[in-house]
């Protein structure tokens, strides 16, 4: 993007006055603007410059987060989390059904005859 040739005349005449080589009357009348004028610009460039120079955070700026995204990983951590109990649940029903099996094959009267050897 082309720097603005007007912008560029306003911050060469805000230095030299900044740095006391002009005083505000001969500004504006280098800028061709009234001294209320010159002062507003002199006051917007001060206030850009002084954010400019403000401490910022190291480091890459952060993605800005999609709402719909972070719903969505959040439903599926929770999907996640709802798995692994159903999961355990199986894992546990099969080893009680195990037991139960492993138990009616002792258990008198149990299906198993007797006179079968064991």
């Amino acid at each position: 993007m082309e720097e603005d040739i007007k912008a560029r005349q306003r911050m060469q005449v805000i230095v030299e006055h900044l740095a006391g080589r002009m005083n505000a009357t001969q500004a504006a009348q280098a800028l061709g603007v009234s001294r209320k004028t010159f002062y507003e610009w002199l006051e917007r460039a001060r206030a850009a410059m002084s954010e400019a120079l403000r401490d910022r955070a190291g480091g890459r700026p952060g993605k800005p987060e999609d709402a719909q995204k972070a719903q969505l990983q959040a439903e599926l951590e929770s999907l996640k989390k709802d798995r692994q109990v159903l999961e355990a649940r199986l894992m546990l029903k099969d080893v009680i059904q195990e037991t139960l099996d492993a138990m009616q094959g002792r258990w008198p009267g149990s299906k198993k005859k007797r006179d079968e050897p064991s």
